[in-house]
């Protein structure tokens, strides 16, 4: 059976295209031109085949999924620990466990972070620490957004890119048995950030200002 790759490409205007093929050459050609380390660093990108192709701006991307049991979320480095998809219904069972409704072991540590893109939708990612949690650990989650891309694992298989200057804002919600990060008002090298942490569910929001 061959392996099939699918890419799924979310435009800022709310549009999804898709593109499948199970031709390994095609997948493997596909691959190398949408690398997720360098994905947003070129002004475009082209999909599709020989009979028809696409041309797409990076600029006007808020998220390209590769959906391939060729690449996993840990074939790339990270700050904190490996960003995993999270259903709506996880994220907000995450929340609940933040606000002290239910309870875990108290030696679990992570993160659960909500990202609003430009297009209206959300991106719910969960990570593990691998490292004990820093005592900065906000201003380690702005500085992924400072990178070119947020890179994290699909639920189903693969990897989904996020494009960080297409988010509009970000919700953290800090692990259960950590203390609440201070609310501040920063500003990176092209967004004004606006921070603020709601003490009752234990979430700190960040309003990203495009400049």
């Amino acid at each position: 059976m061959k392996e099939q790759l699918e890419v799924r490409v979310y435009g800022i205007d709310g549009s999804l295209e898709t593109f499948s093929h199970e031709d390994p050459e095609w997948a493997r050609h596909t691959l190398a031109d949408l690398y997720p380390t360098r994905l947003f660093s070129q002004e475009q990108f082209t999909l599709g085949d020989e009979s028809s192709k696409k041309m797409f701006a990076s600029s006007r991307i808020t998220r390209v999924d590769l959906i391939t049991k060729n690449l996993s979320v840990w074939d790339f480095p990270f700050l904190l620990g490996a960003l995993e998809e999270l259903g709506e219904s996880e994220y907000e069972q995450e929340i609940r466990i933040a606000r002290g409704e239910h309870t875990i072991p108290a030696d679990i540590t992570a993160l659960h972070l909500d990202l609003y893109m430009l297009d209206g939708r959300h991106s719910f990612l969960g990570v593990q620490i691998v490292e004990g949690l820093p005592s900065v650990r906000l201003n380690r989650i702005y500085s992924l957004l400072k990178e070119r891309r947020v890179i994290f694992g699909l639920r189903t298989a693969g990897v989904g890119i996020l494009n960080p200057a297409n988010v509009v804002r970000f919700s953290v919600c800090p692990e259960p048995s950590g203390q609440a990060p201070i609310g501040f008002v920063g500003q990176g090298d092209k967004n004004t950030v606006l921070c603020h942490f709601d003490s009752e569910s234990q979430s700190t929001s960040v309003q990203i200002n495009n400049l």
